[in-house]
């Protein structure tokens, strides 16, 4: 009897995130039998699909640019596991050779993913993980944007383009979102008004945001918006004995003639801070001026006295010429604080120009802009804000937090009516232990919560223990029971820590050789594959599935329909045949793009 037919998907329309396209693919037909002997769940453990479940990822796009340029001396890619299979005893001394005396972080990779050390520009694998996440029914992933305010727009950018073309080739990407730092930093300030001004507002690939609560989510605290980070360089001048009508400023532009400086006048009141308070005598912002030019703010006649010019709102890279001697009579501010040297700068009387500083050396010193008003209030009501809480223990502390990673028994996030949460975390493992309270520690000090220990049970000790993901299921436990509309795991694809000899670690006890993220295949938190790990390398990705399958629930199957003799002259005659089994476009690319290193 002719049970399956593979066919090709024809391009079709699409239309954004929780609208509701027919996509032809449905991977809940799929069965698997994993190394282990687990296979997959059906219909009869899951029952029918459940309304308003979604399941997100913790997803790195920062496997690219010059993080992918860190090698050890002899060219080759820094592996963990394969260091200390090759050279026992430098797992518990920093200063062994097999290290190479690399410190202060550098890029280490706890193992090789099944598809090689990878860029995250590489199409291919892109491609892969969009079909992938997919087949395990995941509906989002959240970049790690924690660190500084790296957004890693290189690799988002291809990300975006590869899982577009993807979605025309029928495969249900997930949606993309970003997690910021977890405080309100102006790190934070300035990666959410880059990811806006950049990819938000003009609208580019609107049909792979996620959104929640009817907006754009981004995980990062609203507090930022309230961020002053505007910087400002100011003197105090003394203009004698007669009027004046102009003052100017000598401003680099890093030779590109590109960016703004708004340049403005007050008579001085005492102190600074009570003086940039009052209306500004007169005040204009240059456009784009030509590096290097003299600014010059006119206005009516001004009696003699003393005044403080201020520079402001600078985009671009812009500043201005300072001398690094001291001139009388003169004080220059930076933000508002007196520093030394004096900022290259004139007045016109009306009898004539005078410099009102000068110097034999000079530097440029760079104005870093700020965010302006209404642009905060844009990206204020434009997005859904759930921040980051980086403790694994103590839950929520605010009515907006959502988590990433915490220990077993894990807090819902947070109460929408009721007991109904928003948001559970599950974690593959987590680099806690009892010494730090459950707290962040390094991953590779003795106790952490790897992959085969449980809250329950404690540490499975025997040698395949990390291979059937018990902390991942007393995790998963824990979620079905608070019954979320959404699940975060942590993750896909970090693979990467930093080396460091000293850590003070995120408990504030010293750890000498830690790895504080990831470090073998005990104490790690990949769900992608392994290519050490063998016909195992899978064991997690099928995990994932199983419980996904089990939050979300699955589409019933079409009966195999009768036997029938098909006429192969005939393609019509396959139109009632059931099950239908179709397949993505699109997948079959060549695969030519640059690895980690050389």
């Amino acid at each position: 009897m002719i049970k399956y037919l593979l066919l090709f998907l024809f391009i079709f329309s699409f239309s954004i995130l929780q609208a509701q396209t027919n996509w032809e693919v449905s991977s809940d037909y799929w069965s698997a039998t994993d190394a282990l002997g687990r296979k997959t769940a059906d219909w009869s453990h899951t029952g029918g699909k459940k309304d308003s479940k979604y399941v997100a990822m913790f997803y790195w796009t920062w496997h690219t640019d010059n993080l992918a340029e860190w090698l050890m001396p002899d060219g080759s890619v820094a592996n963990i596991s394969e260091i200390i299979a090759n050279n026992p005893g430098a797992e518990d001394n920093p200063d062994h050779p097999a290290w190479q005396n690399v410190w202060d972080g550098g890029v280490f990779w706890w193992d090789e993913p099944l598809f090689g050390y990878y860029r995250t520009t590489d199409e291919w694998i892109l491609r892969k993980h969009a079909e992938m996440l997919a087949d395990a029914g995941v509906d989002a992933v959240f970049f790690d944007c924690t660190n500084g305010s790296f957004t890693w727009k290189t690799s988002y950018t291809k990300l975006l383009d590869v899982w577009e073309q993807a979605r025309k080739d029928g495969v249900k990407t997930p949606q993309i979102a970003f997690m910021l730092p977890f405080s309100a930093s102006e790190d934070a300030l300035t990666s959410i008004t880059q990811l806006y001004t950049e990819l938000y507002r003009p609208g580019l690939y609107q049909d792979l945001w996620f959104y929640w609560k009817g907006k754009p989510i981004i995980m990062a605290y609203p507090e930022i918006l309230d961020i002053d980070n505007n910087e400002t360089a100011g003197m105090r001048f003394n203009a004698v004995d007669t009027s004046f009508i102009a003052i100017d400023v000598t401003c680099p532009s890093w030779s590109n003639n590109i960016g703004n400086l708004t340049l403005s006048l007050y008579k001085w009141k005492y102190t600074y801070n009570n003086t940039v308070a009052d209306t500004a005598i007169a005040e204009t912002t240059f456009v784009n001026y030509t590096d290097n030019e003299r600014l010059t703010l006119s206005f009516e006649a001004q009696e003699p006295g003393l005044y403080l010019w201020e520079l402001s709102e600078a985009t671009e890279t812009v500043g201005v010429w300072k001398y690094t001697a001291e001139t009388d009579n003169i004080i220059s501010f930076f933000n508002g604080d007196v520093v030394s040297g004096d900022y290259q700068s004139g007045i016109y009387y009306a009898t004539g120009y005078k410099p009102l500083t000068s110097g034999s050396e000079h530097v440029a010193i760079q104005i870093k802009g700020g965010v302006r008003e209404s642009l905060r209030d844009s990206m204020r009501t434009f997005f859904t804000f759930r921040p980051g809480q980086p403790d694994y223990v103590n839950g929520p502390s605010r009515s907006d937090h959502w988590g990433w990673l915490e220990d077993y028994p894990q807090h819902g996030y947070p109460k929408t009516a009721g007991t109904e949460y928003e948001q559970v975390t599950v974690g593959v493992s987590q680099n806690a232990s009892d010494i730090s309270n459950g707290r962040c520690m390094a991953f590779n000090s003795p106790g952490t919560y790897g992959r085969s220990y449980t809250q329950t049970a404690g540490q499975d000790t025997s040698a395949d223990a990390y291979l059937y993901g018990a902390n991942f299921q007393e995790q998963w436990s824990r979620a079905f029971e608070l019954d979320p509309e959404l699940v975060f795991v942590t993750g896909w694809n970090e693979w990467t820590a930093g080396r460091f000899k000293n850590w003070p670690g995120c408990d504030n006890k010293p750890w000498e050789m830690s790895f504080p993220d990831e470090y073998d295949k005990e104490k790690s938190r990949d769900i992608e594959p392994a290519k050490s790990w063998g016909r195992y390398g899978d064991v997690y990705y099928i995990q994932l599935v199983n419980n996904v399958r089990k939050f979300k629930g699955m589409a019933l199957q079409d009966t195999a329909s009768a036997q029938k003799t098909i006429n192969m002259d005939s393609f019509d005659d396959w139109n009632d045949v059931k099950p239908e089994f179709w397949h993505y476009k699109g997948n079959t690319m060549h695969r030519d793009h640059a690895g980690q290193g050389n």
